[in-house]
C-alpha cells in the first residue's frame, strides 16, 4: 500500500439537524442557524446537509445556513432521483451568484427503501451506481461549463445552460458517499472523494483496495471527547442512553436497507463492544444517528483519529453537535490528532491554518 500524502489539508465539516421530529419549523429554522454558526465559530468548513423524500428541502436548508453565515459552507446531499441534474446544477449556480459563496455536493446513491419504492426507484445497489456516475458527470458539467450536450442511458440533454456561471472560486466540492466497490469505482471515475462510515482503525486501515476511492477518504462520525475519558463516557450515556425501542426500529429498517455500510455497521453493532474500545455504536444501534461514535478523553480520542489520518483520511464530517461547547471539545481532539499525523485543518474564510 502507498504512504498517504500526509501534506494534504484535512477539512472539517459538522451535519445539519434534520427536520425529523421538528413540528415548528420556526424551532427547525433556528436549530440549523445554530449549528451552522457554531460551525463556523470553531473554524470548520460547513456541514453536510441531508436529503430524504421525509425531509425538508435541503437546498432550502442550505440557502438559510448560507444567510445566517458569513464563511459557511453547506455540504448538501444530493440523490439523482429527487432532483433532475439541471435543476441542481441551476440552483448551485443561482445560490452561488447570489450570496457569492461556495456550496459542496455529497452524491449519494439510495436512501431508505420505502422512500425509494414509493417514489418508482426499481434500480439495485450497482444500478444505482451507475446512474450516479452519470448524474454527477452531467451536474459538474452543467456547473463548469457554457452549455452541456449529453446523450446517456439515464439522462439525454442538449445544449443545456444553467442561469448564471458559476465563478471558479465558487465552484463546488464534490464527494461521492459509500463504502462499496461500485462506490469507490464511481469516486475513481469522477475523480472525487469518497465519503463512508467508519470502521474501527484497524480494520479500516486494512480494507480491500476495491473499498477505497483513489483520490482521497473522507469518513462521517461522531465525536465525544472531554478532558477525562470518565467525562465523556458519562454525557455520552446522557445523551445516547440504551433504548429498546430504537433497538427494534433500527431491526426493521435493517431489513430494507441495500447500504453495504449500513448492514456492517449493523454486524458490528451487534456485537457486545466495551467501553474501553472508545469506538461505540450505541447510537447508531439505537436508530438515534446513522455514524459510529468515537468517546474518550481527547487524548484517546486523537489517537484513534490519527489513524485515520494516517491512512489518508483528509476529510471529517461530525455528527449533529450538541451544543457550541461540544464541538469545541471535538475539535480539541481533532486538533490533537492532526498534530501526531502532521496534517493541518483547513478553515473555509481564508488560507489560515492551524
Amino acid at each position: 500500500m502507498t504512504t498517504p500524502d500526509t501534506s494534504q489539508d484535512l477539512d472539517v465539516y459538522t451535519t445539519c439537524p434534520t427536520s425529523a421530529g421538528n413540528t415548528s419549523g420556526t424551532d427547525y429554522l433556528k436549530a440549523v442557524v445554530d449549528v451552522a454558526r457554531w460551525t463556523e465559530e470553531h473554524s470548520c468548513r460547513g456541514a453536510l446537509v441531508y436529503t430524504d423524500p421525509s425531509l425538508m428541502d435541503p437546498w432550502a436548508v442550505a440557502q438559510a445556513t448560507i444567510a445566517g453565515t458569513s464563511a459557511f459552507v453547506p455540504m448538501v446531499a444530493v440523490q439523482p432521483f429527487y432532483h433532475h441534474p439541471f435543476v441542481v446544477a441551476n440552483t448551485i449556480a443561482s445560490l452561488a451568484t447570489m450570496y457569492g459563496r461556495q456550496l459542496d455536493v455529497n452524491f449519494v446513491s439510495g436512501g431508505f427503501q420505502r422512500h425509494l419504492t414509493s417514489l418508482g426507484d426499481t434500480l439495485d445497489h450497482d444500478q444505482r451506481y451507475e446512474r450516479l456516475r452519470e448524474y454527477a458527470d452531467v451536474v459538474r458539467r452543467l456547473v463548469s461549463q457554457a452549455s452541456t450536450t449529453h446523450n446517456g442511458r439515464h439522462y439525454q440533454l442538449a445544449r443545456s445552460r444553467t442561469n448564471v456561471r458559476v465563478a471558479t472560486q465558487l465552484v463546488p466540492r464534490y464527494y461521492v458517499s459509500g463504502s462499496s466497490p461500485a462506490s469507490a469505482a464511481v469516486a475513481d471515475a469522477l475523480e472525487v472523494v469518497q465519503l463512508s462510515y467508519p470502521t474501527p482503525p484497524e480494520e479500516f486501515v486494512g480494507r480491500p483496495a476495491a473499498q477505497r476511492g483513489r483520490r482521497g477518504t473522507g469518513v462521517r462520525l461522531g465525536i465525544i471527547a472531554r478532558d477525562s475519558a470518565e467525562e465523556a463516557w458519562r454525557d455520552a450515556n446522557d445523551r445516547f442512553p440504551d433504548d429498546d425501542l430504537g433497538r427494534q426500529l433500527h431491526n426493521i429498517v435493517q431489513k430494507t436497507v441495500s447500504s453495504v455500510w449500513h448492514r456492517d455497521l449493523s454486524t458490528r453493532a451487534d456485537q457486545q463492544l466495551t467501553y474501553a474500545d472508545n469506538y461505540w455504536l450505541r447510537p447508531f444501534r439505537t436508530y438515534k444517528t446513522f455514524c459510529p461514535y468515537l468517546v474518550g478523553s481527547h487524548s484517546d480520542v486523537a489517537f484513534l483519529l490519527s489513524s485515520y489520518l494516517d491512512d489518508g483520511v483528509r476529510t471529517i464530517v461530525l455528527d449533529i453537535p450538541a451544543s457550541s461547547d461540544d464541538l469545541g471539545e471535538a475539535m480539541v481532539a481533532i486538533e490533537r490528532a492532526t498534530a501526531m499525523a502532521s496534517v493541518k485543518i483547513q478553515v473555509a474564510s481564508d488560507d489560515r491554518t492551524y
